[in-house]
């Protein structure tokens, strides 16, 4: 078996199925199809609310989940146009299921950009899918 494994996001789910009875995640093909991209995080957007009884002890946790955030790093490439804050585009997220990765619209919040003496510049797009807000009318 060649290593390191060759898989797609797109066609082959999210990860290796090797010898061995477990399925890994493995590198980032796929999860956007534009750009060489360096890295991606994908978080829930969680806010926790304890309550506490009369001694200061929780008694009670509340979780909001407000959405999805995904900070996605590429390889700028020049011959690209990056979307601008406010805009929205398609990125397949793993996580949602854990499973197969599932594509969503995102809502454009940051697009910055990093470089360093004799390295390829790097773009982080920032963007989020709130629960309740279409991305569009942000």
């Amino acid at each position: 078996m060649a290593w390191p494994p060759t898989t797609n996001i797109n066609v082959t789910g999210l990860g290796y199925l090797g010898s061995q009875p477990a399925t890994l995640a493995w590198g980032t093909d796929g999860l956007y199809s534009t750009a060489i991209i360096l890295s991606q995080r994908s978080q829930q957007m969680i806010e926790e609310i304890k309550v506490e009884n009369g001694n200061g002890v929780t008694a009670t946790q509340v979780l909001i989940n407000d959405g999805t955030q995904i900070e996605i790093t590429v390889i700028d490439d020049r011959a690209l146009t990056w979307p601008l804050s406010g805009t929205t585009i398609t990125m397949l997220t793993p996580l949602p299921t854990g499973g197969a990765a599932t594509s969503e619209t995102l809502e454009v919040v940051d697009n910055s950009y990093q470089a360093a003496r004799k390295a390829p510049g790097e773009r982080t797009l920032l963007c989020k899918r709130y629960t309740l807000v279409t991305p569009a009318s942000m």
